[in-house]
């Protein structure tokens, strides 16, 4: 793991990613094999630490482990999912799941075929303050706060399948309005962090994961 520092002024602003393979007996955890898993990610997300709010536009790839038209991803609760698109730009019907809201569904218009892959790209956003709906629960793996954020993998702040099992190689970029920048990049499940440092209400985030 790298990483960069860059601090500027009394104030700082720091968002830390932790992308890690770890588990918890407290963690929600999926009761049956996916029909999809998630291989590769391009992620932009907006963080508004005075509202202490996210909103993320992720592009997923997804690779068919079975014949289905369904995919399920693990999704934060306070997270409000506003479109899904498919590979031809085209909105695609979704809802969270009744007994368990952690879970979005999101329906195909026709089956994929096992082996192959299928584009989409979710649009959604919300308050990341507490613990509040946390997917761990009373853990607040996930703050936006006035100064700092901090975003944790078990969060599902962003689409997950098959959590905590898969890996990720990272590449991840911050960048504050009135401050530095930093970066850091990892293999196998490790750690990632990045932080960025200055006066400022806001910060741009940008994130790729590939499938180790």
């Amino acid at each position: 793991m790298t990483r960069r520092e860059n601090v500027r002024g009394a104030c700082w602003l720091g968002v830390a990613f932790l992308v890690a393979i770890f588990s918890s007996p407290l963690e929600a955890q999926e009761s049956r094999g996916p029909n999809f898993l998630a291989e590769n990610y391009e992620l932009s997300a907006y963080l508004d630490t005075a509202g202490q709010t996210i909103n993320s536009i992720v592009k997923v790839e997804f690779r068919a482990l079975d014949v289905s038209q369904i995919v399920r991803v693990e999704l934060h609760e306070n997270l409000e999912v506003r479109e899904v698109k498919g590979p031809d730009g085209k909105a695609l019907s979704f809802q969270r799941e009744p007994e368990n809201p952690m879970y979005l569904s999101v329906t195909l218009p026709t089956p994929v075929a096992m082996g192959k892959t299928v584009a989409l790209t979710f649009a959604y956003g919300g308050l990341l303050a507490n613990e509040e709906n946390s997917p761990v629960p009373n853990v607040r793996v996930a703050s936006i706060g006035k100064e700092w954020a901090y975003l944790l993998l078990p969060a599902r702040w962003f689409p997950l399948t098959n959590y905590p099992a898969n890996r990720w190689d990272v590449q991840a970029e911050c960048a504050g309005y009135d401050g530095g920048g930093g970066n850091g990049k990892s293999g196998g499940g490790a750690a990632v962090g990045s932080a960025i440092g200055g006066r400022g209400q806001a910060a741009d985030v940008h994130v790729s994961l590939r499938a180790a």
